[in-house]
């Protein structure tokens, strides 16, 4: 006879706010209190209890919010109702993985509704790549669907007439709709391949020019992309300067 027995679980946070980098902070922090010895009378159940039910929505304007843990304290802060929102993912890490005119391109079909589909076989980049874009909207709101890993078994709802964010964890193929008997009639999509930094658009009559669509005016055009190569350019040379 056994006196222990052990069951994996697998603990992981569903939430509407986008607070990524918070929410792997929490859950290390979790992970730290059950597999240490330090806290024998502090039980899982009971942070999660606290977190899901006594946590309230974090307000915009200068209120904190501070998750309090044996072991360590979390602030959680939002941005002034007159700035735009905080940042809550990466966005280095998609300006590094993408071509800044690219960026740029796939931001202008998400401004006018287009529908949108990534794909990648890096789960990180694929997250982290769809929330970045949604994050650049801001002031705006996406109103459609965002999935930013979609399940086989849901590919069905690509079909659909209404614009939308999907994340296919996969290598990208121009065959892709064909292989997964999805019919794309009197749609528009813009397949945007990460793993290669390359997107298309497509079309029940064939491949779309990107001028049908209306362009960024060319001064602001510059301007973004003059902000992102600085931006990049900066990057590097802290990261070369850290790493020496």
């Amino acid at each position: 006879k056994y006196k222990n027995v052990y069951i994996p679980k697998c603990l992981c946070i569903v939430s509407v706010h986008p607070y990524i980098d918070k929410f792997e902070e929490i859950l290390r922090t979790i992970s730290d209190i059950v597999s240490s010895n330090s806290f024998p009378n502090i039980f899982i159940d009971q942070i999660i209890e606290k977190l899901i039910i006594e946590t309230p929505k974090i307000p915009r304007g200068l209120k904190k919010i501070f998750l309090k843990f044996p072991n360590n304290e979390i602030e959680l802060t939002e941005s002034k109702m007159n700035e735009l929102p905080s940042v809550t993912v990466n966005l280095a890490y998609t300006f590094e993985i993408m071509n800044s005119s690219n960026l740029i391109e796939i931001y202008r079909y998400l401004l006018f509704e287009t529908k949108l589909i990534f794909f990648s076989e890096d789960l990180n980049k694929l997250t982290n790549t769809i929330l970045t874009f949604v994050f650049l909207l801001s002031p705006f709101h996406y109103q459609f669907q965002i999935v930013s890993i979609l399940s086989k078994e849901l590919y069905g709802f690509m079909e659909t007439i209404s614009p939308f964010i999907f994340g296919v964890n996969e290598k990208y193929t121009e065959n892709f709709f064909k292989k997964n008997k999805i019919t794309i009639e009197d749609t528009t999509i813009c397949m945007v391949d990460i793993d290669s930094d390359n997107y298309f658009l497509i079309a029940p009559g064939g491949e779309l020019n990107p001028k049908d669509f209306p362009e960024i005016p060319k001064k602001l055009r510059k301007k973004l992309e003059d902000k992102l190569k600085a931006y990049l350019i900066n990057k590097k040379k802290k990261k070369s300067i850290d790493t020496y």
